[in-house]
């Protein structure tokens, strides 16, 4: 029998209403540029993420002590969020922790929506 696996799921919801306020302190200037000519519903679904890995980064490196600064969002070719650093984790900590975590945006016109996953365990 397989040595069992935990799985932390974080998600968080933004309004796009809200996004105004809280984009300048969220997104680094390397998002923003990412963000130019997209919806203010592409802001929330990053700003969203960025709050669920925020999340996700407390519970499993509580030590770090990250802030919204600390984690740099871009996208895949094919449209994916993925993390492109994470500076208050150390180096191989960073990787591994980035390697083991699955990230999602979503959003309609009101809300954007991020989701965090972790899986911890053998072979995790």
């Amino acid at each position: 029998m397989a040595a069992p696996r935990t799985v932390h799921l974080f998600a968080e919801i933004v309004a796009v209403e809200d996004v105004g306020v809280a984009r300048t302190s969220w997104l680094s200037p390397e998002e923003e540029r990412g963000l130019e000519g997209k919806p203010a519903m592409s802001a929330a679904g990053l700003v969203a993420l960025k709050k669920a890995i925020l999340r996700l980064l407390l519970h499993a490196a509580p030590d770090a002590r990250p802030c919204a600064a600390d984690i740099v969002l871009g996208h895949a070719g094919n449209g994916a969020p993925v993390i492109l650093s994470m500076p208050a984790i150390p180096g191989r900590r960073a990787a591994a922790l980035a390697r083991r975590m699955r990230v999602s945006i979503s959003h309609t016109k009101t809300h954007g929506c991020g989701l965090a996953v972790l899986e911890e365990g053998p072979d995790a």
